[in-house]
């Protein structure tokens, strides 16, 4: 099916009852040339692009979501369910594509098919079933592919910074000097949550209730508590006007102006100040994600989604990540270096989000309670694993990720 077909066909789509809830987070571009061949072409397009869903030049409809989570069951269960009760209620009978592209870091070498008999019992009614008989499922084919957005997309803005700033840009202990390593900190830790989860909640109430949240520079954005920027993302109306762009935010004490000048530049918060990470010993990183999902139909074992949150901490203090499990073993299969040995990350094996959760939470309460020399001996250890990520990150190339997503997709157009 050419392009000029495929609009022909869903040219209305976006003005259909249920498009909102069956797809969810994507605008309507069908008036806007789309080719993601073109990716090789015009890089920066695979990330200006998220978030729609496109006609493809090519003759296929392209989901192009990677910039969030969303579960991977219910996006096919959702697009499918939509886009076949689309087909049946106008007749459609031509062969169709769609091409959903996601951000299971644990998949970026896979590429899903979804099966006629997983499609068809995917949700439907029993009345919506029924007219299923006026389709030829053999003409009807859905793929899925992966790729990690959030690093690429990360790695992207680093690359044009580092151009302008040097890797001052990134935060690393390869900007401290040896006194700023090795002095006694002022502070145990520091994390910078940002809207409200549960888990996030969890933390903070635990840090709170066992008096050590004094010992650490905390950033809750959902209790307008902030460190080195006061963000406005949850208060646009009540941004003063010298807001930044990036999420509507002002620069505070802990930010030089000099970090204010490149930071001021970026898209989205993927930085934060030295003064932070040169004063605290350990970050408690808390990702988009805790939950774990699943895909049964493809014997999935989890969903592994780590977002900028993780990509920005990876080189400057020891962490501990609230996010998904096996989101340390996917690091770790990109060549970067964890902590065991160190702090204890059989978390990271453990399946279950509530206990994943508590076990965190006794972990950070554990060590946190324990001497500032404990966790002194636990930073000078990890300066070589700091460093040596920091290296790792240096020699990654966010181009080759796009290349291989495009490669991938391609080979499905035949």
């Amino acid at each position: 099916m050419n392009h000029r077909q495929l609009k022909n066909i869903f040219s209305n789509i976006f003005h259909a009852d249920g498009y909102d809830v069956g797809i969810g987070m994507c605008g309507n571009r069908l008036h806007e040339s789309f080719n993601f061949l073109n990716f090789k072409n015009n890089l920066r397009d695979f990330d200006y692009k998220k978030l729609c869903l496109y006609l493809d030049d090519n003759g296929v409809l392209v989901l192009y979501r990677p910039a969030e989570f969303w579960n991977p069951s219910a996006m096919v269960k959702n697009t499918w369910n939509y886009f076949s009760d689309y087909m049946i209620k106008n007749n459609i009978q031509d062969e169709i594509k769609i091409f959903v592209v996601n951000n299971n870091c644990a998949l970026t070498d896979k590429i899903l098919e979804y099966p006629e008999h997983f499609l068809i019992n995917s949700g439907l009614s029993k009345s919506d079933k029924k007219n299923f008989k006026n389709l030829d499922y053999k003409k009807l084919k859905m793929f899925e592919f992966n790729i990690d957005y959030c690093l690429a997309e990360y790695l992207m803005h680093m690359e044009r910074l580092r151009d302008e700033y040097g890797t001052k840009c990134i935060p690393s202990v390869t900007n401290l000097t040896e006194e700023e390593k090795t002095f006694d900190k002022p502070y145990k830790f520091f994390t910078l949550m940002g809207g409200h989860q549960s888990y996030r909640q969890s933390l903070y109430d635990m840090l709170e209730s066992e008096n050590l949240k004094k010992d650490g520079l905390v950033s809750a954005w959902w209790k307008n508590e902030f460190v080195d920027v006061r963000s406005y993302r949850y208060d646009r109306d009540g941004a003063p006007n010298n807001t930044s762009n990036n999420s509507k935010a002002i620069k505070l004490e802990y930010m030089t102006d000099d970090e204010w000048e490149f930071w001021d530049k970026l898209p989205i918060p993927i930085y934060y100040a030295k003064n932070i990470y040169k004063n605290c010993y350990l970050q408690i990183v808390t990702e988009s994600r805790m939950n774990l999902a699943t895909n049964k139909e493809h014997e999935l074992v989890d969903y592994v989604f780590l977002t900028e949150k993780t990509a920005k901490s990876l080189c400057s203090n020891p962490f501990i990540i609230y996010g998904q499990p096996h989101s340390l073993k996917y690091l770790k299969s990109l060549g970067f270096k964890t902590f065991d040995g160190l702090i204890d990350e059989s978390y990271d094996e453990i399946m279950d989000a509530d206990e994943r959760l508590n076990f965190l939470n006794n972990q950070v309460k554990s060590l946190l309670s324990g001497s500032d020399e404990k966790l002194k001996d636990i930073y000078i250890q990890s300066l070589p694993i700091l460093e040596h990520n920091f290296n790792t990150l240096l020699k990654m190339n966010w181009k080759d990720m796009v290349y291989k997503l495009v490669d991938v997709m391609e080979s499905k157009l035949i």
